[in-house]
């Protein structure tokens, strides 16, 4: 229930006041089960601070419901838990498949240094055979002789020609198995790299979204770690259609203007340049965007000289995490300028 005197006070009406949209959207609920069907629409859509807010003081809620968001919201983290885990154990299966395939070319490497030593050996060993086999022919032969010496000579260079050409067809196909398994390592370390690094950007988005959950009870160490974007108007070009109330509701909270365009699906992308002209920050994310939407973005923004931040995921997560990592690059770079001057 909300606490209506002293520091709860003030921390409840900062909640209602950035949660807002939530909370008249809840407003509409006459009971209980209308309260609980909202919540598992909003928990549908991704949208769990404002919602869960709107939940906790609505005076329809009863405890059983409390409960049962609570084990939701406790659920969700189990969930993106499970995930992390899953990436790391896959990362531990690659750094063991890199380990053999390793191995296996040091080996590979050894055998081919060891049949070109044999090779070498074998044609230093013919040479000096054969220069052993005219030097025992200084006396002069008879004819019978002579193209008996020539025709044994001649058999032990064919038989010597085979033994080499068939070294050399084997070298070359150890050689073609090495390059396959280089070309496999590689492909297998690009994996890895890119399993961590959506390994690397799910924790900052979970940490992100752990931290906007927590925010209002927690320290000015947390405080410092949130988006401060206050007065901005930041474009969102993209995205999915019932995730956009979420992010309007988590940009607007942080006193910012929100403004949305399609990327092209049914708003013209001729509307592009005058939004981009009014934004101070554009943000779109790659996996639900037009190709042409997002090169003709790029355009105007160099052309306007205006900011744009492309986003691997089109979630709230991934959202507030852009916004946390640009305000901290832009506070360093601001500090850098203040301390030169």
């Amino acid at each position: 229930m909300p606490i209506r005197q002293g520091p709860g006070k003030l921390l409840n009406k900062a909640l209602d006041t950035q949660h807002g949209d939530w909370i008249k959207k809840f407003s509409g609920a006459q009971s209980a089960t209308d309260v609980a069907t909202l919540w598992r629409e909003a928990l549908a859509q991704g949208a769990i601070p404002g919602s869960y807010w709107a939940l906790l003081t609505h005076p329809a809620t009863d405890a059983a419901l409390i409960r049962k968001a609570f084990g939701d919201v406790h659920m969700l983290s189990h969930l993106v838990g499970a995930a992390n885990r899953a990436d790391i154990r896959r990362l531990t299966e690659l750094k063991d498949q890199i380990d053999v395939l390793t191995a296996k070319v040091e080996r590979q490497e050894a055998r081919l240094r060891d049949l070109s030593l044999e090779r070498d050996e074998k044609n230093t060993a013919l040479q000096s055979l054969l220069s052993e086999r005219v030097s025992t022919v200084s006396a002069p032969l008879g004819a019978a002789e002579e193209a008996a010496t020539i025709r044994a000579l001649q058999d032990l260079i064919q038989r010597m020609h085979g033994k080499l050409d068939r070294e050399t067809s084997r070298r070359k196909n150890l050689e073609q198995l090495q390059r396959n398994w280089r070309e496999e390592k590689l492909a297998l370390l690009a994996e890895r790299d890119q399993l961590s690094e959506a390994h690397q950007r799910a924790l900052e988005e979970l940490t992100a979204v752990e931290t906007l959950l927590v925010a209002p009870d927690a320290g000015d160490d947390q405080a410092d770690a949130m988006p401060t974007i206050a007065g901005l108007t930041i474009l969102f070009v993209g995205g999915r259609t019932h995730a956009i109330p979420s992010l309007r509701s988590l940009i607007e909270g942080y006193g910012a203007y929100f403004l949305h365009h399609d990327g092209g699906q049914a708003e013209n992308l001729n509307l592009l340049p005058g939004l981009i002209g009014r934004a101070d920050l554009v943000l779109f994310p790659i996996d639900c965007i037009s190709h042409n939407a997002a090169l003709m973005l790029k355009r105007l923004c160099g052309q306007g000289g205006k900011t744009f931040l492309p986003m691997p995921r089109s979630g709230v997560g991934s959202v507030l995490r852009s916004l946390i990592s640009w305000t901290a690059m832009d506070a360093d770079v601001q500090g850098h300028v203040s301390a030169a001057n």
